[in-house]
């Protein structure tokens, strides 16, 4: 991942205003981009791998924020993803 690249993201979106899809949306809350960019770092690091009791693995980060929780990728004894 270009760390740079992702700065200048959050960057550009820190810098929306009003109205900045022409459809009245508001500014990005600081909030919602604190939260982005903590689980960005999050999925950075090894996650917790574990067996499911239906065959499939789940894959789970720690985002270090008790508001969200861990960043969950629970993949299914098929091999597809399954959003919980």
């Amino acid at each position: 991942m270009c760390e740079t690249c992702t700065e200048h993201r959050f960057e550009h979106i820190r810098s929306l205003k009003e109205n900045w899809d022409s459809y009245g949306a508001g500014p990005i809350d600081k909030r919602a981009i604190s939260a982005a960019h903590q689980i960005i770092q999050a999925m950075k690091r090894e996650p917790r791998i574990m067996p499911t009791s239906v065959g499939g693995i789940l894959l789970s980060w720690d985002t270090g924020l008790s508001e969200i929780g861990d960043v969950d990728l629970w993949i299914e004894a098929d091999g597809t993803l399954e959003e919980h």
